[in-house]
């Protein structure tokens, strides 16, 4: 069956997942003569989740798994005769659009459901969640009176896993059982918030290695959108924030095959990759569905009915050097024709510095994976020219993907400007929400990274130099500063000689480059 585990941590990540697995069901055919686009029995399986807090009014037993255990039915009477007070705490209410999905009914695509929609504020990621889920795939971890003390500590975040998984089996029960119900796993991929389950996350996966040593693992880790090389080494919250970046990055070279970094949204820049969109940087519901559809985009060859590829081919072609397990994640949303397409193509891994499309780079591309959904034929000819001059790559380093539009489910927020040929947003909203959307998702293997692991190397200095009170606050002492330096000189080594100051590869500079038609 070729399955994939997933496991997603934190309340990004957990917004990301849901729209991720919303995209899932709705590929779902239910005409015998209707061929399905993906091989559903590679998928829906869901991994660890968020805090308890976080889940909102999802339950871990649902409609299809009503049977509560012990710990949950109600107490039986005992000897006591006596009055008995009895206190619970409020269930939380199941949101307006859970309501609808019990009753069967969806609204319809009028305009006033359209700005319902787009006005929409999830509580929780359970709010638009159009899935069950078997109880053994929602891991509540319990909300401990000093976990907000001791966010971003990563030895702390290693801790908690280590007492949650004696307490709950997670490794022993949980997990095995899914390994052993797999047929042929490809391996696993995973989504998870390095602020508050980075440490957590990562001992995860060192017991998934240690366990499986074979195992193929993805990951995609929210970071925090900081550059390590402008950070004021004085702003002890700022500088505790990207330590446990430079951690994260460090932990995953050593337990995960391939990893794909995605900054936080809030640091997004708008410019030209954005104009055709409606969001709000801080609305996570909204953010989540661009990241969570090039995300799906991205992996959607995994999941193909009747292509072969797996999570091992992925990761060997983004990583075919042995020596570059960091690649980015990049795209346009939505795909027009028309403007220069490397404008609007924007890289969700970079650090904001780095994205700018008005800086000159000289970064050299060592693997790039194109994924096109919705594309004409003439559109998929002049993209896939823009690819090869952008990267200066050739098979095998370079592919091409071409699918169906991207579902846009009714859970899905309505963030899009109608299809317009003038770079002025129009004055009208549409009268109907889209069903699809075409797209273009990358995953691309830059020289870029070699940069951004030498900021996160001098910062580590840095901080050894002037023993500063963060080295503390992150959880690590002196002498785990100068091994986390060491690594991450050694990982951006990794890179060297890929890099090509003279070369025009990548700049985009020969006239004409990225012009789509």
């Amino acid at each position: 069956m070729r399955e994939i585990i997933y496991i997603q941590a934190g309340n990004v990540s957990n917004y990301i997942g849901t729209h991720f697995w919303n995209a899932q069901e709705s590929y779902f055919t239910y005409d015998e003569d209707s061929e399905p686009l993906v091989n559903h029995d590679i998928s829906f399986r869901e991994g660890l989740s968020s805090q308890a807090t976080k889940f909102g009014s999802l339950n871990k037993h649902n409609d299809l798994y009503s049977d509560l255990p012990v710990a949950d039915q109600p107490p039986s009477e005992g000897p006591w005769n006596g009055p008995v007070s009895e206190y619970r705490q409020a269930l939380i209410e199941k949101s307006e659009y859970q309501l609808c999905l019990e009753k069967g009914e969806e609204k319809d695509d009028d305009e006033e459901s359209t700005d319902d929609m787009k006005s929409l504020a999830p509580r929780y990621w359970s709010d638009y969640n159009r899935l069950f889920y078997i109880p053994r795939s929602v891991q509540q971890v319990p909300d401990l009176p000093d976990w907000e003390a001791n966010k971003g500590n990563w030895n702390y975040g290693k801790i908690i896993f280590n007492r949650f998984d004696s307490e709950n089996q997670l490794n022993e029960e949980c997990l095995r059982q899914f390994v052993e119900e797999s047929d042929n796993l490809q391996g696993f991929q995973t989504t998870f918030d390095n602020s508050s389950f980075g440490g957590f996350t990562t001992t995860f996966l060192e017991s998934i290695r240690d366990e499986f040593n074979k195992a193929v693992v993805l990951t995609f880790p929210v970071l925090s959108g900081l550059d390590p090389s402008k950070i004021d080494v004085e702003d002890i919250a700022q500088l505790k924030t990207a330590l446990q970046d430079a951690v994260c990055i460090r932990a995953l070279n050593e337990t995960a095959t391939q990893s794909v970094p995605i900054q936080l949204p809030v640091s997004w820049q708008l410019g030209d990759w954005s104009e055709r969109l409606d969001i709000d940087k801080a609305n996570l519901y909204q953010t989540s569905a661009v990241l969570s559809s090039h995300l799906e985009s991205a992996t959607l060859p995994l999941r193909l009915k009747g292509r072969q590829e797996d999570l091992s081919d992925l990761c060997g072609q983004l990583n075919w050097s042995q020596s570059s397990r960091f690649s980015h994640l990049s795209g346009v949303l939505p795909f027009v024709d028309g403007g220069d397409l490397s404008k609007r193509v924007f890289d969700f891994s970079a650090v904001v510095e780095s994205s700018d499309s008005d800086v000159e780079r000289s970064d050299k591309y060592l693997a790039q994976r194109n994924v096109t959904r919705g594309l004409s034929a003439s559109q998929i000819f002049n993209t896939e020219g823009v690819f090869s001059l952008k990267s200066g790559l050739e098979a095998p380093y370079l592919s091409n993907v071409h699918a169906s539009a991207h579902p846009l489910p009714s859970s899905y927020p309505h963030i899009f400007h109608p299809l317009f040929s003038s770079s002025r947003p129009p004055t009208t909203r549409p009268k109907s929400a889209p069903k699809t959307t075409a797209l273009l998702s990358q995953l691309s293997t830059t020289s870029a990274t070699a940069s951004v692991l030498q900021g996160y190397a001098s910062l580590a200095r840095t901080c050894v130099r002037r023993r500063t009170a963060a080295s503390d606050a992150a959880g690590l002492d002196a002498d785990e500063m100068r091994e986390l330096e060491e690594a991450l000189w050694t990982m951006a080594d990794g890179y060297a000689g890929f890099g090509d100051e003279e070369s025009d590869v990548g700049n985009g500079e020969e006239e004409g480059i990225g012009e789509v038609e």
